[in-house]
């Protein structure tokens, strides 16, 4: 079953401490943490389990998707770091091409 549009989600750095989030090391614990949410943001996204969930709770009947399969998709990693490193093969392992880039600001 292909898919002619593809899911695409945004993150800004326009708040973010980047000079001191590029001197950060996670501990392994934090690294798992990272890898776990991120994995379960996905199969969210990907299936609507929050618009499900929130449906519900509103009173009203879920409409039922099927959603779309992580196996098949590509996603690119912006900043390969240790928990962007982590998670790569574990979408490799359920399917998933992964791109990764070391990042988008210059000079780093």
């Amino acid at each position: 079953m292909g898919h002619s549009t593809p899911a695409r989600e945004a993150a800004s750095t326009s708040s973010a401490d980047v000079d001191g989030a590029a001197h950060h090391r996670p501990s392994r614990r934090l690294r798992a943490v990272g890898v776990e949410l991120t994995l379960g943001l996905l199969v969210d996204l990907s299936r609507g389990v929050s618009r499900a969930v929130a449906d519900y709770q509103a009173g009203r009947r879920p409409e039922i998707k099927v959603g779309r399969q992580l196996g098949g998709s590509t996603i690119g990693i912006i900043g390969y770091g240790r928990i962007s490193r982590a998670l790569a093969p574990m979408l490799a392992a359920l399917g998933v091409k992964v791109l990764g880039v070391r990042s988008l600001c210059p000079g780093r």
